[in-house]
């Protein structure tokens, strides 16, 4: 069964690189290297923040690493998904002194997720699918001062059957992108415009799709591309398959205006197949991420209107010879 879903998130992500490719450039910055651990002075410790989101896998390749990564980035909240019950007693078992704080919705396939935090986590909540495959984990935690809401994603997969034509993976890839729109309206309607909200995860989307757009539009922030805007399209995500390595970016971490994005990188180490992503925040007198273009000084579109929109940027795959093979997540 877990081969036959294998060769679907394969055939599905080779639809994505085929209907969405610009050649991606090399990147020659330093994200393949674990962040050095945060200073204890008092400006860091009273003024900043560090979130993290990271895709495990649930095939479990590399729990070791996984929790090496995560020690080393040593951000005050991770967001993760792809958890089942073993992986949440391995996180447990390693990194209980670090993060007092976890909570886990796990499934035995790639539907889990998990917080694992510093400080408390309050009114954690799980919703349930909707429009796509998995579900939403959402809470609240203080930051800096600050209760924010944290929204994190897991949006729907492309999959398309075993063997299908071009014309056939087209379609899915067009129908699995709608349904991604209907999921991240869903999943912004039930954060309270109140409090600050940080939108983060797998959204399965490429750079300048719906989905980020939409985000955009609201008044969120892309932090890697606001502070790498030449190198937005740096993957967060691999699959290796016939010696060849298909790198494409479909990981994010949105945050609000009010937050200044002192760093956001991306650590490019296999125990996934995809790669934990960080930013380092400071909270600013700035307005809530919203829905009001007045509020947010967003694009002149409409929500609505960039949700009817399928704008797909024409990029290529990236390929570079591998011979490390791995489970993939969707």
């Amino acid at each position: 069964m877990r081969k036959m879903l294998q060769k679907r998130v394969f055939l599905g992500w080779v639809t994505v690189l085929a209907v969405a490719a610009v050649v991606m450039a090399a990147s020659t910055d330093n994200t393949n290297k674990l962040p050095t651990p945060k200073k204890a002075d008092a400006e860091t410790k009273v003024k900043t923040f560090t979130i993290a989101s990271y895709n495990i896998n649930y095939g479990n390749p590399n729990l070791k690493k996984v929790v090496e990564i995560i020690k080393n980035t040593d951000a005050d909240v991770v967001a993760i998904q792809e958890t089942n019950p073993e992986s949440e007693k391995y996180l447990r078992r390693h990194l209980g002194k670090l993060y007092p704080h976890m909570k886990f919705h796990n499934s035995l396939w790639a539907g889990g997720f998990a917080f694992l935090a510093k400080t408390p986590l309050k009114k954690v909540k799980y919703l349930p699918q909707t429009h796509g495959a998995f579900g939403t984990y959402l809470t609240t935690v203080r930051l800096a001062g600050k209760t924010v809401q944290l929204a994190n994603c897991h949006l729907h997969p492309t999959l398309p059957r075993e063997n299908a034509g071009l014309k056939e993976l087209i379609a899915v890839w067009n129908k699995t992108q709608t349904i991604r729109k209907k999921e991240i309206a869903a999943i912004i309607s039930k954060l309270s415009p109140a409090t600050p909200s940080i939108v983060l995860g797998d959204l399965n989307s490429l750079p300048g799709t719906t989905v980020p757009m939409y985000l955009e539009y609201l008044g969120y922030t892309d932090n890697y591309k606001a502070v790498t805007p030449e190198n937005q399209r740096r993957e967060t995500w691999r699959w290796v398959a016939r010696n060849m390595e298909w790198k494409v970016r479909l990981d994010y971490i949105f945050t609000p205006k009010q937050c200044q994005i002192i760093k956001s990188k991306i650590i490019h180490r296999d125990a996934s197949d995809h790669y934990l992503i960080f930013s380092t925040l400071r909270w600013e007198n700035k307005p809530i991420a919203g829905k009001s273009k007045k509020e947010t000084g967003g694009k002149t579109r409409k929500p609505k209107q960039i949700l009817k929109q399928t704008p797909e940027q024409k990029q290529k795959p990236s390929p570079t010879a591998s011979k490390k093979k791995i489970s993939g997540s969707v």
